[in-house]
């Protein structure tokens, strides 16, 4: 048994491994890189991810059956839990969807995910240097991504109405990306020296330029909420009031001037008061639920609930004064095509595809997660504390996306495991973090006891 010292966890360089050099670790970045990458326009890259994105979504799924057993070890979360009653809704829909074939292809694919992920990530981080890895995959993406929005940058590319699209060919998935980042962007900075810090300040203002003039509005707002609380616990000397300067002063701005403060590209006025015309879609899907207002239709079938109900269109139609959209649904209706439209809003999504018991335990699942982003921001300051603070800033920015966007179930979209990783991979140095605080509750009480625990059960692991 070895002697353990019990003190904050190592910096950010302690590991000498790249994840590239561990066979799952470079197994995941293919599954993540992949399947974001399927929405980049370069050359013919998309169009051959979108063809080998659901073989590489099998072999880690595949691979993650490894790590099982040590995923079982480390013990599973209420998150882990929460999912699991989500598919189990999800595989019992299947039998009443109106799509029964496309709810089983749907909720076959969350399950693939959730085991490469929830699973065979949860279980590999587990071990000790791997979270150091985990971050490291999510630094790769990220300069692969932002390497993608300086050329966008440079060039002037830009997509409709001037915003930035970075590397994704769509301004909402680059403003959410570059929110989501922005956290573990800013921990990279503080605990790195010299020109690994140079490096990561260069990554902060490309992913800044990205999230502003991407000018998506609820990644924008998360965003700056997030970072403010991040500045406001981790400088105590000037965080405290210089988010109180900010905060003041842009209240102070919008109650003398108004959204006028704003650029056009933000505030889009034309759009603001429909959200860009998301409590239109939110009305028709509600108007779609209560027709069956306790099973729902079937997992993973929200897009097409609207646009098949004759009923739904017609609504839709009306309250949208006979906007194009509504007729170009009527049309493929009439001509008995399929028609994708999504209700932009995960809560509506879920009532919609197993229910109200499909909506309680979404709930259940956030309660837990926006609980630990409460904890997080009473934690100590330490690398591995403000790892976990950061990232839990990243979740929230998630949090806040799930209101706009219904995209947390589609495994196949740009974004989905990258974020469902940056999930797990929070709750995994949370939970290493409260066995490190754990440990060093247990020397302050019995010194002697603490000294005869296996390090491999107190390590934190190097973040």
């Amino acid at each position: 048994m070895a002697t353990v010292a019990i003190s904050p966890p190592g910096s950010p360089t302690e590991s000498k491994r790249f994840f590239w050099q561990d066979p799952f670790g470079l197994l995941l970045f293919l599954l993540l890189f992949g399947i974001m990458a399927s929405n980049f326009e370069i050359g013919g890259l998309a169009g051959v991810l979108k063809s080998i994105r659901w073989g590489l979504l099998t072999l880690a799924t595949l691979a993650g059956t490894r790590y099982i057993s040590d995923a079982l070890k480390f013990g599973l979360t209420q998150v882990h839990k929460a999912l699991l009653a989500l598919i189990v809704l999800g595989v019992l829909s299947c039998a009443y969807s109106m799509m029964p074939w496309y709810s089983f292809q749907r909720i076959g694919s969350f399950i693939m995910l959730w085991t490469a992920l929830f699973l065979g990530a949860w279980g590999w981080l587990s071990r000790p240097g791997n979270l150091k890895l985990g971050v490291g995959m999510l630094f790769g993406l990220l300069w692969i991504t932002s390497a993608i929005g300086v050329f966008d940058i440079l060039t002037g590319s830009s997509g409709a109405h001037g915003r930035a699209e970075g590397a994704f060919n769509r301004a909402t998935s680059a403003g959410t990306f570059a929110a989501v980042t922005l956290p573990i962007i800013l921990w990279k900075i503080r605990y790195s020296k010299d020109l690994m810090r140079t490096m990561a300040i260069g990554l902060l203002l490309v992913q800044a330029y990205v999230l502003v003039f991407s000018a998506a509005r609820g990644a924008l707002l998360a965003g700056v909420v997030g970072i403010l609380a991040i500045i406001w616990k981790n400088y105590r000397r000037y965080g405290p009031i210089a988010t109180g300067t900010v905060v003041f002063v842009g209240v102070a701005l919008l109650v003398v001037k108004g959204l006028d403060v704003l650029p056009e590209r933000i505030v889009r006025s034309e759009s603001l008061s429909t959200l860009t015309g998301r409590t239109d879609r939110w009305k028709a899907g509600w108007f779609v639920y209560k027709k069956n207002p306790w099973l729902g239709y079937g997992h993973g079938v929200e897009r097409y609930c609207v646009s098949t109900d004759p009923e739904a269109i017609d609504y839709f139609y009306s309250i949208t004064n006979g906007s194009s959209l509504a007729q170009r649904m009527r049309l493929a209706v009439a001509n008995g095509i399929l028609f994708e439209h999504t209700v932009h809003n995960e809560y509506l999504a879920r009532l919609l595809e197993e229910g109200v018991a499909g909506l309680a335990v979404f709930i259940w699942f956030w309660v837990i997660l926006l609980w630990g982003i409460v904890r997080a921001l009473f934690r100590p300051n330490n690398p591995l504390a403000d790892l976990v603070r950061c990232l839990y800033v990243s979740v929230w920015v998630v949090f806040v996306d799930s209101f706009l966007h219904a995209w947390m179930f589609a495994v196949g979209f740009g974004l989905n495991p990258v974020l469902w990783y940056f999930i797990v991979l929070t709750l995994s140095a949370d939970w290493q973090l409260m066995r490190y605080e754990r440990a060093q509750r247990i020397s302050q009480q019995s010194p002697s006891v603490a000294g005869t625990l296996p390090a491999g059960r107190l390590q934190a692991g190097a973040a």
